[in-house]
């Protein structure tokens, strides 16, 4: 761990508030890894708690490493497992990062510089690490993409003089405070029934056979659609079937990795927050047979690229930038927890898919492998009702299904990532 802080400035950082009120980076005082080990086996136990436990902003770190020598991971995909036998230890890392420090696709890469270190230790050689040169704030690689426009610098003016006109505020932050949802309102919220329970984001996993992932990678290559298509359109069906709707248009973020789309190069292994959300509404029946899934899954396909190859991200991005401060000006309170919506977005599902990380593959000749990846994000406070997070390597796709025990009891999550499941399996059927 301290390899990977030497190799990545991100790491060795905490954050400070200026007179302005402005959050920026800077170097820790003191260069520190917050390195813990419990003696449980209840690994996803302990990666829920610590999505509870904030970072100590002011003099970092912000990111925790917590080690269970004694966990093992049991794969819920319907296939055996050879053992291992040239891998004979087994464990498992809890590793967390405040968002403002890293994003999925750096973390990924990070994790396989881990293994190459920890590799090179047990086979008492000198791990060769130099660190990374720090880069600009992302903002400006933002601004080199779409550099703002002079009308840009009023809008903060201009609402400050339409929010003295009675009403308009109240109307502008409608579009802003979570009102909950579709889901919210056919099925409430947890926290509405069972006032005194805690909040906390909540994982399922699952994982796909090898030969299920082959088959889904066949089948999205055969309809000329991607992976994220195929799976965005599963959790549309699945979340139409449970509101016991016949078609629905399913609002959904899907968060892609934008350093493709600067101008500037951002490598892919860079410790930042290289990240922003493409908002996505498409039709989705439900029960649909596999020609029609993977007609709309083409579609949820075509629909993200449109939007990736006209910067509407970044574009919109670039108007909330001046946009954010006179929102959260006019926030006289914070939202209340039991708001009877829980703090939910009107987006029923949100996707983070790193792709296939050929980086992450093993082989019995490595002295380090990965066995299986879940990863997700905290919130329970504000934000959607499920979310996901993928990724694929040595030939499997892990699916980490997150949801709120606030908003979504233990029994419907259950049931949600089954019909997820079940919805792919159907419709890679040969």
């Amino acid at each position: 761990m301290e390899l990977l802080m030497r190799r990545h400035p991100n790491l060795r950082m905490c954050y400070q508030k200026n007179q302005n009120g402005e959050y920026h980076l800077q170097k820790m005082t003191t260069l520190k890894v917050d390195l813990r080990e419990q003696n449980t086996t209840d690994w996803k136990s302990v990666m829920e708690e610590s999505l509870l436990e904030k970072f100590d902003g002011k003099n970092g770190p912000l990111w925790r490493v917590t080690f269970l020598p004694n966990a093992r991971y049991q794969s819920n995909a319907d296939e055996e497992t050879p053992e291992i036998t040239s891998h004979p230890h087994e464990c498992i890392c809890i590793v967390g990062f405040h968002h403002i420090i890293i994003d999925g696709q750096s973390f990924s890469r990070m994790f396989a510089e881990f293994k190459t270190y920890l590799g090179n230790i047990l086979n008492n050689e000198e791990p060769q690490v130099s660190s990374m040169q720090m880069l600009p704030p992302v903002e400006l690689y933002l601004d080199e993409v779409t550099p703002p426009k002079w009308y840009h610098f009023l809008l903060p003016m201009v609402f400050g003089i339409l929010g003295m006109v009675p009403g308009f505020t109240t109307r502008m932050m409608g579009g802003f405070v979570p009102k909950g949802n579709a889901f919210t309102r056919k099925y409430g919220v947890e926290i509405q029934r069972y006032p005194h329970i805690q909040p906390k984001t909540k994982i399922i996993p699952l994982e796909f056979t090898e030969d299920e992932t082959s088959r889904l990678l066949k089948k999205c290559k055969e309809h000329k659609t991607t992976v994220q298509g195929a799976v965005q359109t599963a959790a549309g069906v699945s979340m139409v079937t449970m509101l016991e709707d016949l078609k629905l248009e399913v609002p959904t973020r899907v968060t892609v990795n934008i350093r493709p789309f600067l101008r500037s190069e951002v490598p892919n292994d860079y410790a930042g927050p290289y990240f922003l959300g493409v908002e996505c509404k498409n039709l989705v029946v439900a029960a649909p047979d596999p020609g029609v899934f993977w007609n709309m899954a083409k579609q949820a396909s075509n629909d993200i690229h449109a939007k990736l190859k006209n910067n509407v991200p970044i574009k919109e991005w670039l108007v909330m930038k001046y946009l954010i401060p006179v929102v959260f000006g006019a926030m006289s309170e914070e939202p209340k927890e039991d708001d009877g919506f829980a703090g939910r977005s009107r987006q029923l599902v949100v996707f983070t898919n790193l792709g296939y990380a050929k980086f992450l593959d093993g082989s019995p000749d490595d002295s380090v492998i990965l066995r299986a990846r879940f990863g997700c994000s905290a919130e329970h406070q504000q934000g959607t009702i499920f979310s996901n997070s993928m990724m694929t390597f040595n030939g499997k796709l892990f699916w980490t299904v997150t949801y709120y025990s606030n908003v979504v009891s233990n029994a419907l999550a259950q049931k949600y990532a089954s019909l997820v499941k079940e919805t792919i399996l159907k419709a890679i059927e040969m």
